[in-house]
């Protein structure tokens, strides 16, 4: 969760999110969120809500979009937050089997959320939610 947490702080985005992806106790993938590789992080971009949230990259989806390799039974911890549904849907698919992450305490995003989190455990996800650090 430490590691999720400085991961997080490379982000520019004023809701700074990191993510690790982990086999056992190794460390395979760390991302953040951010615009996509070879877009400057320009303020009239990360200023303006609509347009960032069209062009911005979730710290699972830079993960996801990096891991060539089989990622199934991998675990993914992320902070401050769970992954939200697109991303949970995206994690399921590739055949992660674990998240960690604090209990979630930003309440724009508690719909998606709750929503992300019920289609993990119906997929058989096993999620831990801990206090924030």
């Amino acid at each position: 969760m430490e590691l999720a947490k400085h991961i997080s702080e490379w982000s520019k985005d004023k809701t700074k999110v990191g993510a690790v992806l982990s086999k056992g106790k190794e460390v395979v993938k760390v991302g953040f969120n951010g615009l996509p590789k070879s877009v400057r992080d320009e303020e009239t971009i990360l200023q303006n809500r609509d347009l960032k949230l069209k062009l911005i990259l979730h710290a699972e989806e830079n993960i996801l979009a990096r891991a060539h390799e089989d990622i199934t039974d991998y675990q993914i911890t992320t902070y401050p937050i769970l992954p939200c549904s697109k991303c949970a849907s995206q994690l399921i698919q590739r055949g992660i089997t674990k998240v960690v992450a604090p209990v979630c305490k930003i309440d724009r995003w508690q719909e998606s959320i709750e929503l992300g989190k019920s289609i993990m455990l119906e997929a058989g996800v096993d999620i831990f939610e801990i206090e924030q650090i």
